[in-house]
């Protein structure tokens, strides 16, 4: 009895000396007066204790960043803490380094600027400066200070280039600093999130600029208008204008969907091999294989959308050449398109094709014939089951009709606009199941019959009416 009182007590100050190391190391992570004192979170107790060993041994740090970065405001640096131990030998912290010893160890102070201790990354929130401050938090008097004073961006510029696929561009914005230098986002020197962007009539990213794929009626007077400013300096920024041709190939489906393959025949099985027979006693017969089972129907292919399609003439507000307008609705699902086209060096593809029919399954093989046990007579053989036949192919779906209303000035232009909308083909035959093996003096199965194709979908039609088209985009 009196020695489990004893371990009870020890859990009971174990306990309470766990609680106080939380609690102190918990009071260590304070914050100064502007709330820019930052200390890491979400160390373990374990990560703590196998610092402290290090902790003891050092007698000196440092605080270094990558200054391969052009120090802006709005800008973010890796961060690091240089410790010196009394052997002489070094140990880290930070991103892209060994992390030897844990920010949780060190005090950081910051004065304009942000300092997130989980990624080791410094931000600098202030064009007069920001000054850091390390601390070593069990020895105060080990520190270490630093300041970058941020060089500030005079001017910026932007230019563009066609990308690969129709409807993006890639954007470059160049900047000149105060001390003569020129930085850009092509090197990554110049990073975007240190520029405002504001886009009309396209959405943009990262240097790249993509034209709204399906719908222009948000894009004014012909033209894309990217608008960028630096972050802290509003009065310097840049206005490109993007021309926009409408060439290249545009491409619209309204396709139906592909029916779903058939499944394949489960196989036959085996026969069962005849017992031995015992004593004076013959074999048991082999079992007969099982045929095979038939492979599943393809499925149908889907039928396309019909279409309703508005065509009138226009003219690019940026080169006053002709430009088509193209507004498609779908009669079917409700779907709608409101396209640009400059006919001579443009094309729109529509498709509305039906689906085409899935394949029909294979059918399963037929089992093995069991073999006949021995015994003064040998038992007989089992037959091969017969192969199960493959699955037919599913039927196409029709092409989608296709009504166009064109406007008189827009109709000696069509030959720019391509419609398909043929009937799906219909699905590939089922293979047949092959019939099962058996051994000598019995017969194999029969293979299964390959399925039917799929009957092809009916093609759909064009019907072209001449009408005066308005639009009001």
């Amino acid at each position: 009895m009196k020695n489990k009182n004893y371990l009870t007590l020890f859990k009971i100050i174990l306990l309470g000396l766990i609680i106080t190391i939380v609690t102190k190391e918990s009071h260590s992570q304070i914050l100064n007066e502007k709330g820019q004192s930052l200390v890491g979170k979400g160390q373990s107790l374990i990560g703590k204790f196998g610092d402290k060993k290090l902790v003891k041994k050092i007698t000196a740090i440092e605080l270094t960043y990558n200054n391969g970065y052009i120090p802006l405001v709005w800008t973010t640096f890796d961060l690091q803490v240089e410790a010196t131990l009394k052997n002489g030998k070094k140990k880290w912290t930070g991103n892209g380094t060994k992390n030897n010893i844990s920010w949780e160890n060190y005090t950081i102070v910051v004065e304009g600027g942000i300092f997130d201790p989980e990624s080791g990354i410094l931000e600098i929130t202030d064009k007069n400066g920001v000054s850091i401050t390390a601390t070593l938090t069990s020895f105060p008097n080990i520190s270490n200070s630093i300041n970058i004073q941020p060089i500030e961006v005079t001017q910026i510029s932007l230019s563009k280039k066609m990308g690969v696929d129709v409807g993006t561009f890639l954007v470059t914005a160049n900047a000149i600093l105060s001390d003569s230098s020129t930085i850009s986002t092509n090197n990554g020197r110049l990073q975007w999130r240190k520029l405002d962007i504001v886009v009309n009539g396209a959405k943009f990213s990262d240097g790249k600029l993509i034209l709204p794929e399906q719908d222009y009626r948000d894009i004014e007077d012909d033209k894309i208008s990217l608008n960028a400013k630096v972050r802290g300096k509003e009065d310097i920024s840049y206005l490109l204008d993007i021309p926009l041709e409408y060439e290249g190939k545009i491409t619209t489906y309204y396709n139906g969907n592909r029916g779903r393959t058939g499944q394949n025949g489960a196989e036959g099985t085996s026969g069962v091999n005849g017992k031995a027979g015992a004593g004076d006693r013959a074999g048991g017969d082999g079992g007969h294989g099982q045929r095979g089972a038939d492979g599943s129907f393809g499925g149908d292919g889907s039928n396309a959308e019909n279409l309703e399609v508005h065509i009138g003439l226009a003219k690019n507000k940026t080169n006053d050449k002709d430009i088509l307008k193209v507004y498609i609705k779908s009669l079917s699902t409700g779907k709608e398109s409101y396209l640009k086209i400059a006919p001579e060096k443009g094309e729109l593809y529509i498709y509305a094709q039906g689906g085409n029919g899935g394949s029909g399954g294979r059918g399963g093989n037929g089992g093995t014939g069991g073999v006949g046990g021995g015994g003064t007579v040998s038992g007989k053989n089992g037959n091969g089951g017969d192969g199960g036949n493959g699955g037919n192919g599913g039927y196409g779906g029709n092409g989608g009709n296709v009504k166009l209303i064109v406007h008189p000035m827009a109709k000696k232009y069509m030959s720019c606009i391509i419609i398909y909308n043929d009937g799906g083909k219909g699905g590939d035959q089922g293979s047949m199941g092959s019939g099962g093996q058996c051994s000598s003096n019995a017969s194999n199965g029969k293979s299964g019959k390959f399925g039917n194709v799929g009957g092809s979908g009916a093609d759909g039609n064009v019907n072209i009416i001449e009408k005066e088209v308005k639009f009001d985009w």
